[in-house]
Protein backbone atom coordinates (compact mmCIF):
# COMPACT_ATOMS: atom_id res chain seq x y z
CA UNK A 1 0.00 0.00 0.00
CA UNK A 2 1.25 3.45 -1.20
CA UNK A 3 0.78 6.65 -2.64
CA UNK A 4 4.14 7.37 -4.39
CA UNK A 5 4.30 6.99 -7.89
CA UNK A 6 7.63 5.25 -9.32
CA UNK A 7 9.23 8.11 -9.40
CA UNK A 8 8.99 8.35 -5.31
CA UNK A 9 7.00 11.30 -5.44
CA UNK A 10 5.43 11.26 -2.28
CA UNK A 11 1.54 13.15 -3.14
CA UNK A 12 -1.03 12.16 -0.32
CA UNK A 13 -4.23 11.31 -1.63
CA UNK A 14 -5.74 9.56 1.12
CA UNK A 15 -9.58 11.66 2.06
CA UNK A 16 -10.68 11.67 5.69
CA UNK A 17 -13.33 8.80 6.65
CA UNK A 18 -15.71 9.92 8.88
CA UNK A 19 -17.50 7.42 8.67
CA UNK A 20 -15.08 4.50 9.40
CA UNK A 21 -15.55 2.40 12.68
CA UNK A 22 -14.02 -0.44 12.51
CA UNK A 23 -10.57 -1.24 10.75
CA UNK A 24 -8.92 -4.95 10.13
CA UNK A 25 -5.35 -4.83 9.06
CA UNK A 26 -4.37 -8.10 8.41
CA UNK A 27 -0.94 -9.11 6.60
CA UNK A 28 -0.31 -5.50 5.19
CA UNK A 29 3.18 -3.41 3.71
CA UNK A 30 3.15 -0.16 3.43
CA UNK A 31 5.62 2.62 3.21
CA UNK A 32 6.37 5.18 5.90
CA UNK A 33 4.64 8.43 4.03
CA UNK A 34 1.71 6.60 3.10
CA UNK A 35 1.38 4.72 6.61
CA UNK A 36 1.46 8.55 8.10
CA UNK A 37 -1.01 9.51 5.88
CA UNK A 38 -3.33 6.97 5.91
CA UNK A 39 -3.23 5.53 9.33
CA UNK A 40 -3.83 8.65 11.33
CA UNK A 41 -6.18 10.58 13.50
CA UNK A 42 -6.75 12.61 10.17
CA UNK A 43 -8.02 10.39 8.25
CA UNK A 44 -10.09 8.39 10.51
CA UNK A 45 -11.16 10.34 13.21
CA UNK A 46 -13.87 8.06 14.22
CA UNK A 47 -12.38 4.93 14.41
CA UNK A 48 -12.77 2.79 17.28
CA UNK A 49 -12.26 -0.95 16.90
CA UNK A 50 -8.84 -2.00 15.40
CA UNK A 51 -7.74 -5.03 14.51
CA UNK A 52 -4.26 -5.34 13.69
CA UNK A 53 -1.96 -8.41 12.95
CA UNK A 54 1.44 -8.00 10.66
CA UNK A 55 1.82 -4.32 9.55
CA UNK A 56 5.20 -3.88 8.20
CA UNK A 57 6.35 -0.89 6.79
CA UNK A 58 8.49 -1.11 3.21
CA UNK A 59 10.99 1.02 2.18
CA UNK A 60 9.61 1.49 -1.45
CA UNK A 61 6.66 0.07 -3.17
CA UNK A 62 8.47 -1.52 -6.17
CA UNK A 63 11.40 -3.27 -3.90
CA UNK A 64 8.92 -3.77 -0.50
CA UNK A 65 12.29 -4.04 1.52
CA UNK A 66 11.17 -4.98 4.90
CA UNK A 67 12.01 -2.53 7.73
CA UNK A 68 10.54 -3.95 10.54
CA UNK A 69 6.76 -3.74 12.47
CA UNK A 70 4.72 -0.61 12.27
CA UNK A 71 2.25 0.03 14.83
CA UNK A 72 -0.17 3.27 14.24
CA UNK A 73 0.16 5.23 17.66
CA UNK A 74 -1.67 7.82 16.48
CA UNK A 75 -4.75 6.17 16.64
CA UNK A 76 -4.15 4.70 19.70
CA UNK A 77 -5.95 7.50 22.06
CA UNK A 78 -9.15 7.37 19.95
CA UNK A 79 -9.60 3.23 20.45
CA UNK A 80 -12.49 1.90 22.55
CA UNK A 81 -11.73 -1.41 21.15
CA UNK A 82 -7.99 -2.88 20.08
CA UNK A 83 -7.22 -6.63 18.81
CA UNK A 84 -3.55 -7.74 18.22
CA UNK A 85 -3.48 -11.22 16.65
CA UNK A 86 0.27 -10.44 16.15
CA UNK A 87 3.08 -13.07 17.10
CA UNK A 88 5.36 -11.67 19.91
CA UNK A 89 8.91 -10.79 18.73
CA UNK A 90 11.36 -13.41 18.82
CA UNK A 91 14.35 -12.75 21.30
CA UNK A 92 16.81 -12.22 18.25
CA UNK A 93 13.89 -9.55 17.03
CA UNK A 94 13.80 -8.13 20.68
CA UNK A 95 18.00 -7.92 20.21
CA UNK A 96 17.88 -5.57 17.32
CA UNK A 97 18.12 -1.55 17.18
CA UNK A 98 14.79 0.03 16.48
CA UNK A 99 12.96 -2.62 16.17
CA UNK A 100 8.75 -1.99 16.87
CA UNK A 101 7.07 -4.41 19.56
CA UNK A 102 3.43 -4.61 18.03
CA UNK A 103 2.54 -4.92 21.54
CA UNK A 104 3.71 -1.56 22.89
CA UNK A 105 0.68 -0.19 21.09
CA UNK A 106 -1.17 -1.02 24.14
CA UNK A 107 0.84 1.50 26.47
CA UNK A 108 -0.05 4.08 23.77
CA UNK A 109 -3.91 3.29 24.18
CA UNK A 110 -5.91 6.24 26.23
CA UNK A 111 -8.94 5.76 29.24
CA UNK A 112 -11.17 4.99 26.03
CA UNK A 113 -10.25 1.69 25.64
CA UNK A 114 -12.81 -1.18 26.81
CA UNK A 115 -11.85 -3.88 25.44
CA UNK A 116 -8.42 -5.75 24.86
CA UNK A 117 -7.74 -8.84 23.42
CA UNK A 118 -4.48 -10.50 22.48
CA UNK A 119 -3.24 -13.63 21.85
CA UNK A 120 -2.25 -16.31 24.26
CA UNK A 121 1.33 -16.67 23.34
CA UNK A 122 1.79 -12.87 24.00
CA UNK A 123 -0.04 -12.89 27.42
CA UNK A 124 2.87 -12.51 30.04
CA UNK A 125 3.83 -10.35 33.15
CA UNK A 126 5.56 -8.07 31.10
CA UNK A 127 2.52 -7.12 28.61
CA UNK A 128 0.38 -6.80 31.96
CA UNK A 129 3.24 -4.11 33.57
CA UNK A 130 2.59 -2.59 29.73
CA UNK A 131 -0.80 -2.14 30.21
CA UNK A 132 -0.51 -0.99 33.93
CA UNK A 133 1.92 1.79 32.84
CA UNK A 134 -0.96 2.93 30.20
CA UNK A 135 -3.68 4.95 31.23
CA UNK A 136 -6.28 2.35 29.79
CA UNK A 137 -8.20 0.71 32.02
CA UNK A 138 -10.07 -1.98 29.77
CA UNK A 139 -13.23 -3.76 30.98
CA UNK A 140 -12.86 -7.05 28.84
CA UNK A 141 -9.25 -8.61 28.47
CA UNK A 142 -9.90 -11.31 26.07
CA UNK A 143 -6.99 -14.01 25.65
CA UNK A 144 -7.37 -15.35 22.58
CA UNK A 145 -6.51 -18.83 21.73
CA UNK A 146 -4.36 -20.16 18.87
CA UNK A 147 -7.13 -21.70 17.24
CA UNK A 148 -9.30 -18.90 16.91
CA UNK A 149 -6.20 -17.36 14.70
CA UNK A 150 -6.14 -17.53 11.13
CA UNK A 151 -2.68 -17.52 10.74
CA UNK A 152 -1.87 -20.01 13.98
CA UNK A 153 -2.26 -22.99 11.32
CA UNK A 154 -4.42 -24.67 14.28
CA UNK A 155 -0.66 -25.03 16.52
CA UNK A 156 -0.86 -25.33 19.99
CA UNK A 157 1.66 -25.41 21.94
CA UNK A 158 1.23 -26.09 25.84
CA UNK A 159 4.00 -23.50 27.24
CA UNK A 160 2.32 -20.43 26.26
CA UNK A 161 -0.68 -21.65 27.74
CA UNK A 162 1.05 -22.00 30.96
CA UNK A 163 3.14 -18.79 31.30
CA UNK A 164 -0.27 -16.92 30.69
CA UNK A 165 -2.43 -19.02 33.43
CA UNK A 166 0.41 -17.70 35.78
CA UNK A 167 1.17 -13.94 34.66
CA UNK A 168 -2.68 -14.20 35.26
CA UNK A 169 -2.71 -16.23 38.13
CA UNK A 170 0.52 -13.54 39.89
CA UNK A 171 -1.28 -10.31 39.00
CA UNK A 172 -4.68 -11.51 41.00
CA UNK A 173 -2.52 -12.81 43.56
CA UNK A 174 -1.07 -9.07 43.58
CA UNK A 175 -4.35 -7.79 43.28
CA UNK A 176 -5.77 -10.14 46.30
CA UNK A 177 -2.80 -9.09 48.76
CA UNK A 178 -3.58 -5.25 48.28
CA UNK A 179 -7.58 -5.36 48.42
CA UNK A 180 -6.79 -7.23 51.67
CA UNK A 181 -4.37 -4.94 53.14
CA UNK A 182 -6.79 -2.33 52.31
CA UNK A 183 -9.26 -4.02 54.33
CA UNK A 184 -7.24 -4.55 57.98
CA UNK A 185 -8.58 -3.06 61.08
CA UNK A 186 -6.54 -0.37 61.41
CA UNK A 187 -7.52 1.15 58.05
CA UNK A 188 -11.31 0.55 58.79
CA UNK A 189 -10.82 2.03 62.30
CA UNK A 190 -9.49 5.25 60.24
CA UNK A 191 -11.36 5.74 57.54
CA UNK A 192 -15.18 4.07 58.84
CA UNK A 193 -16.77 4.87 55.35
CA UNK A 194 -14.39 3.23 53.65
CA UNK A 195 -15.55 0.83 51.09
CA UNK A 196 -14.52 -2.43 51.93
CA UNK A 197 -13.15 -5.08 49.46
CA UNK A 198 -15.42 -7.71 48.09
CA UNK A 199 -13.17 -10.38 49.06
CA UNK A 200 -10.39 -11.60 51.17
CA UNK A 201 -7.75 -14.00 50.68
CA UNK A 202 -8.40 -17.54 51.44
CA UNK A 203 -4.79 -18.47 51.94
CA UNK A 204 -1.60 -16.77 51.96
CA UNK A 205 0.86 -17.02 49.16
CA UNK A 206 4.62 -17.18 49.41
CA UNK A 207 6.29 -13.74 49.17
CA UNK A 208 8.09 -13.84 46.51
CA UNK A 209 4.73 -14.70 44.06
CA UNK A 210 3.70 -10.77 45.08
CA UNK A 211 7.28 -9.13 44.04
CA UNK A 212 7.49 -11.28 41.16
CA UNK A 213 5.99 -8.66 39.10
CA UNK A 214 5.73 -5.04 38.87
CA UNK A 215 2.02 -4.88 39.14
CA UNK A 216 0.49 -2.13 41.19
CA UNK A 217 1.51 1.37 42.24
CA UNK A 218 3.95 1.60 44.96
CA UNK A 219 1.34 2.76 47.35
CA UNK A 220 -0.23 -0.59 47.22
CA UNK A 221 -2.90 0.93 44.82
CA UNK A 222 -4.49 -1.96 42.62
CA UNK A 223 -4.23 -2.97 39.15
CA UNK A 224 -6.17 -2.36 36.01
CA UNK A 225 -7.63 -5.76 37.16
CA UNK A 226 -9.43 -3.83 39.30
CA UNK A 227 -12.19 -2.39 36.76
CA UNK A 228 -12.24 -5.57 34.97
CA UNK A 229 -15.97 -7.27 34.30
CA UNK A 230 -15.12 -9.49 32.18
CA UNK A 231 -12.25 -11.99 31.03
CA UNK A 232 -12.78 -14.09 27.88
CA UNK A 233 -10.06 -17.43 28.35
CA UNK A 234 -9.26 -19.99 25.88
CA UNK A 235 -11.19 -22.71 25.50
CA UNK A 236 -8.92 -25.08 26.52
CA UNK A 237 -8.55 -23.19 29.81
CA UNK A 238 -12.17 -25.06 30.22
CA UNK A 239 -11.99 -28.08 32.10
CA UNK A 240 -15.00 -29.38 31.30
CA UNK A 241 -13.76 -29.62 28.11
CA UNK A 242 -12.83 -32.65 26.77
CA UNK A 243 -9.86 -31.10 24.71
CA UNK A 244 -8.70 -28.73 27.78
CA UNK A 245 -5.33 -28.63 29.19
CA UNK A 246 -5.33 -30.93 31.60
CA UNK A 247 -2.90 -33.08 34.31
CA UNK A 248 -0.51 -30.50 34.50
CA UNK A 249 -0.74 -29.06 38.50
CA UNK A 250 0.77 -25.49 37.82
CA UNK A 251 -1.17 -24.47 35.27
CA UNK A 252 -4.69 -26.09 36.90
CA UNK A 253 -4.04 -23.95 40.11
CA UNK A 254 -3.09 -20.89 37.91
CA UNK A 255 -6.42 -21.21 36.53
CA UNK A 256 -8.49 -22.02 39.17
CA UNK A 257 -6.70 -18.96 41.10
CA UNK A 258 -7.78 -16.49 38.46
CA UNK A 259 -11.49 -17.83 38.43
CA UNK A 260 -11.75 -18.35 41.76
CA UNK A 261 -10.48 -14.75 42.20
CA UNK A 262 -12.81 -13.07 39.45
CA UNK A 263 -15.84 -14.92 41.12
CA UNK A 264 -15.21 -13.34 44.18
CA UNK A 265 -14.83 -9.97 42.77
CA UNK A 266 -17.91 -10.35 40.47
CA UNK A 267 -16.06 -10.14 37.66
CA UNK A 268 -17.73 -12.67 34.31
CA UNK A 269 -15.72 -15.55 33.12
CA UNK A 270 -16.12 -16.84 29.61
CA UNK A 271 -14.35 -19.64 27.72
CA UNK A 272 -14.15 -18.50 24.19
CA UNK A 273 -15.91 -21.16 21.80
CA UNK A 274 -13.59 -23.27 19.01
CA UNK A 275 -13.81 -21.89 15.47
CA UNK A 276 -14.37 -24.45 12.88
CA UNK A 277 -12.57 -25.00 9.70
CA UNK A 278 -14.66 -22.51 7.84
CA UNK A 279 -13.65 -19.39 9.75
CA UNK A 280 -10.05 -20.04 9.72
CA UNK A 281 -9.62 -20.85 6.32
CA UNK A 282 -13.26 -19.37 4.64
CA UNK A 283 -13.38 -16.73 2.23
CA UNK A 284 -11.02 -13.50 2.83
CA UNK A 285 -13.65 -10.91 2.45
CA UNK A 286 -16.27 -12.84 4.46
CA UNK A 287 -13.72 -13.20 7.51
CA UNK A 288 -12.58 -9.66 7.32
CA UNK A 289 -15.79 -8.17 7.40
CA UNK A 290 -17.01 -10.54 10.15
CA UNK A 291 -14.04 -9.37 12.19
CA UNK A 292 -15.74 -5.69 11.63
CA UNK A 293 -19.24 -6.76 12.75
CA UNK A 294 -17.78 -8.71 15.63
CA UNK A 295 -16.14 -5.83 16.99
CA UNK A 296 -18.65 -3.24 16.88
CA UNK A 297 -21.03 -6.09 18.68
CA UNK A 298 -18.32 -6.68 21.49
CA UNK A 299 -18.29 -2.74 21.51
CA UNK A 300 -21.96 -2.43 21.89
CA UNK A 301 -22.23 -5.56 24.54
CA UNK A 302 -19.84 -3.57 26.66
CA UNK A 303 -22.05 -0.17 26.42
CA UNK A 304 -25.11 -2.12 27.61
CA UNK A 305 -23.92 -2.98 31.09
CA UNK A 306 -23.19 -6.11 33.36
CA UNK A 307 -26.45 -7.83 32.85
CA UNK A 308 -25.47 -8.74 29.25
CA UNK A 309 -21.94 -10.65 30.14
CA UNK A 310 -23.56 -13.67 32.15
Amino acid sequence: MSDRTTTSRFTPFFTPLPSLETLVVDNLQIDGPSAAQFLSAHTMPRLRALSLENCRLVDDPVTSQDLGAHSPVELAPQLELLRLTSPPLSDEEHRRDGVVDPFDLVERCGNALAHLAVPVASLTASLLETVERSTARPQCLEVVGPASLRSSGGSDLFEPHLVAAQALSTAFLVLASSSTADTAPTSASSSPTRRRSPFAMSASAPPSLFGATGLGAADGSPSFLVGLVELVLPATWDRSRADAWKGNGEFDWAVARVVRECERRGTAVRFERRQGPSHVEGDETACVGGKGKAMLAQLRSQAGGRETRW
